[in-house]
């Protein structure tokens, strides 16, 4: 029995170290990026004048 559920974590700890490390890196990506659009809108709605 106890061999039996050392091979289920075997198996499933390193997917699910990997799923982790996605996670964290696409989360720090949506958050940098979201800021990054924010960033650009604000730039950009400058109005040009024209004399």
């Amino acid at each position: 029995m106890l061999a039996k559920e050392r091979d289920i974590i075997d198996i499933f700890l390193p997917i699910f170290m990997l799923v982790f490390v996605y996670a964290l890196t696409m989360i720090g990506f949506k958050i940098e990026s979201n800021q990054s659009k924010d960033d650009f809108k604000k730039y950009f709605e400058a109005e040009i004048k024209r004399e």
